[in-house]
């Protein structure tokens, strides 16, 4: 067997076998705000076992996210889980129908805090409390019900070198984007890219890598960027499809080829954000998958 990498590979940080889908919707009444004022925001979270600051510290800013967006953007939140292994795996928001952060920084390393257990008294619970400052703005235009993609991976899980695929399923012909956020928040573009700039698809079924591309060597590898320390990284595949083609000449999002990128390498995901304002709500629709890189324990020296 040859266990020689190919010439270039789009690295990304796992993938869904999807077993359960819900998509309940819910009204929000809170129209007020998301006008690109900056808000401070506190948030708090259960620790679970396993659990190291790091990945609280992610979970944390991704639930900040989500309640910003209801408590200052309202409008009708879609929201997708997806399970695998009778276990939730992926909770998508398509903030860019309603409303999107711009912007997001953490005001503090973070803190723990023990709490009664209200369901078990006398016995204590730890959360871990973040505050962040985010600012918030809001799509115009109204959405487009017949705008639809879905997409899925085909594993849950990927070990730290492993290759993957991203089957994404269209309503309609769109330009296709794909894009990774990393476990530290950092956002690449996978698709389109240097080798496949043609990114308008057709309705249908849209694998990536497609047989084409992997055969001009490009493969969809799930990697941890440096300083990552957790054995478990949760990360994100940010697929969206547009009637109109994005303007990424300005952008500081940059391809993830050859190797993964750090925060330090190309941009916040808040990047993308700023892009989708430029569009009207019926001109795209969003979806997320989320997937897991494992690490195995690194050998004592």
């Amino acid at each position: 067997m040859d266990h020689r990498w190919p010439a270039m590979s789009f690295h990304a940080f796992g993938a869904l076998i999807v077993c359960v889908l819900f998509s309940p919707t819910v009204w929000v009444q809170q129209p007020e705000g998301c006008d690109g004022t900056p808000v401070e925001y506190s948030v708090s979270i259960q620790v679970g076992e396993g659990d190291t600051k790091e990945s609280l510290r992610q979970r944390a800013k991704e639930q900040a996210e989500r309640e910003i967006i209801e408590r200052y953007c309202g409008s009708v939140i879609t929201s997708t889980t997806q399970v695998a292994d009778s276990q939730v795996v992926a909770d998508s928001i398509l903030q860019a129908s309603r409303g999107v952060i711009t912007d997001l920084e953490a005001l503090d390393g973070g803190h723990y805090e023990s709490r009664e257990d209200k369901d078990q008294p006398g016995r204590s619970v730890d959360f871990y409390n973040l505050t962040v400052r985010a600012t918030a703005a809001r799509m115009a235009g109204t959405d487009d019900p017949n705008f639809k993609l879905q997409a899925v991976m085909n594993k849950a899980e990927y070990s730290d070198g492993e290759t993957g695929q991203l089957t994404v399923t269209l309503g309609e012909p769109a330009y296709l984007y794909i894009f990774n956020v990393g476990s530290d928040s950092s956002i690449s573009i996978l698709f389109p890219n240097r080798i496949f700039k043609d990114n308008y698809v057709a309705p249908g079924v849209f694998h990536y890598p497609s047989p084409e591309q992997q055969g001009q060597g490009v493969n969809l590898r799930f990697a941890a960027a440096e300083g990552q320390v957790s054995q478990h990284l949760r990360e994100y595949m940010e697929i969206l499809a547009t009637k109109i083609p994005l303007d990424l000449s300005q952008s500081k999002i940059r391809e993830a080829i050859n190797r993964p990128l750090s925060i330090r390498d190309t941009a916040p995901n808040t990047e993308l954000a700023k892009l989708l304002l430029k569009l009207h709500r019926d001109q795209v629709t969003a979806t997320t998958v989320a997937y897991e890189i494992y690490r195995p324990p690194q050998p004592t020296p």
